[in-house]
């Protein structure tokens, strides 16, 4: 195959791959933030772990349902004061969809490509809620870097950690095509 079919071929499953599961997860929030007004299942199931791990460190914590802002607040029972909440951008689904379409993008067999995307979601998710845990203690203990903390810090850890997957996809399924000299 000549390099520029291939090259549009890969432009092809990563763009068809990504606006599918996109698609699907668009109408799963649909149901739950429109249609139910409430707070979709698996963002709220990664409160209640970052909620437990808080307890863990001697943060007690309960977890309050916002449904103006569609998340879930961690309210520090020791204060009393929310110190931050967990919304639908918190959970990282899109940046996993992203990788995902990335890796069937650089498809190599079914297995490495499988174990792979499985691997990256683990990893991902593992990032994501020592992040959001992170944050939290933060927010509660250096309020006033709370903003650099949200804003630029930690986006950098889970789009970091995005791109060493990617690295690493490349590495381990194509490092006999695309070896470095």
């Amino acid at each position: 195959m000549s390099k520029l079919k291939e090259l549009i071929f890969l432009f092809f499953r990563f763009f068809v791959s990504y606006g599918l599961m996109l698609f699907l997860y668009q109408n799963y929030l649909n149901e739950y933030n429109i249609k139910q007004n409430t707070v979709d299942p698996y963002t709220k199931q990664l409160s209640i772990q970052v909620s437990l791990l808080l307890d863990a460190i001697g943060m007690e914590n309960s977890l309050v349902y916002f449904e103006k802002e569609k998340g879930v607040g961690f309210v520090l029972l020791n204060s009393g004061r929310c110190i931050g909440y967990l919304n639908e951008g918190c959970n990282v689904v899109s940046i996993m969809i992203i990788f995902i379409a990335f890796a069937l993008a650089f498809y190599s067999s079914f297995f490495k490509t499988a174990s792979y995307i499985l691997f990256g979601l683990v990893f991902l998710y593992l990032a994501n809620v020592i992040r959001i845990l992170l944050l939290n203690i933060v927010l509660y203990q250096f309020s006033n870097y709370s903003e650099i903390a949200h804003d630029i810090v930690f986006p950098v850890i889970i789009y970091g950690s995005v791109v060493l997957l990617w690295i690493g996809w490349i590495v381990f399924a194509h490092s006999d095509k695309y070896k470095l000299k």
